[in-house]
């Protein structure tokens, strides 16, 4: 008994090939549209809810392992969507638009991205999101973070033998475990509702869009910018200054 037809196999195809892998006929990584960031940001946002709704369903079922694991799936949707305003600094460049789909389907990467802010709460809520830090990762402590995370998403989901003992998802997670993992993704959730709505983050990447020359590199705009700006400063400072 075939689950799919012929022709929904052909189509199913076509989606990942199109969409799933971004690739284009001619084989490049897609280009996207201010629509489809805008599509993609409200996406993200509505998989990451569903997300962690099923992982409070699990873990009120007593489902801890599974619980954790979509804790940590929805922590990957909100990490990719903190990307995808990085796409303006890609620009027509294909090499960089290799990388951002190369990072747009890194788990690590992701997680790296869902961790940026949303626990600096010494800074204060409400400041902005450094976008351009964001495309150029430097956070060695926050990668290394990443990587824990992400094996602990591997941990629930495999049975396997680990120096000769035979290992259950059931032995690393309890109840308290799948709820702690379930606020840490509330949190970030709340976090992007609050402070990074689809709204502000598109306006800030149709004014970065108007600034750049075309052909420009993403290194060679922020280079620009960041010189623009110490001119200014500098500016600013000569009119305090007393004469």
């Amino acid at each position: 008994m075939e689950i799919f037809s012929s022709e929904e196999r052909v189509s199913m195809g076509k989606i990942n090939d199109d969409i799933v892998f971004g690739k284009n006929k001619g084989g490049l990584p897609a280009k996207l549209n201010l629509r489809q960031l805008r599509q993609l940001l409200d996406n993200c946002m509505d998989n990451a809810k569903e997300l962690i709704r099923a992982a409070e369903i699990l873990c009120n079922h007593k489902l801890y392992s599974p619980s954790v694991h979509l804790s940590v799936l929805a922590l990957e949707e909100l990490g990719k969507r903190r990307m995808l305003p990085t796409y303006i600094w890609v620009g027509d460049i294909d090499s960089e638009r290799k990388r951002f789909w190369n990072d747009f389907r890194s788990h690590k990467r992701k997680l790296y991205l869902a961790f940026w802010y949303p626990f600096d709460i010494d800074k204060g809520a409400g400041h902005k999101v450094d976008y351009i830090s964001l495309f150029f990762e430097r956070d060695t402590e926050l990668r290394l973070h990443s990587h824990i995370v992400d094996k602990v998403k591997q941990l629930t989901l495999y049975t396997d033998v680990v120096e000769g003992v035979v290992t259950n998802p059931k032995m690393f997670f309890n109840k308290q475990s799948a709820s702690d993992w379930l606020a840490i993704s509330k949190q970030c959730l709340d976090y992007q509702t609050e402070f990074e709505s689809a709204d502000n983050i598109l306006q800030s990447c149709k004014s970065i869009r108007k600034r750049r020359k075309k052909g420009e590199s993403a290194a060679d705009f922020l280079g620009r910018l960041l010189m623009e700006k110490a001119k200014r400063r500098r500016l600013k400072d000569y009119f305090r200054s007393p004469s």
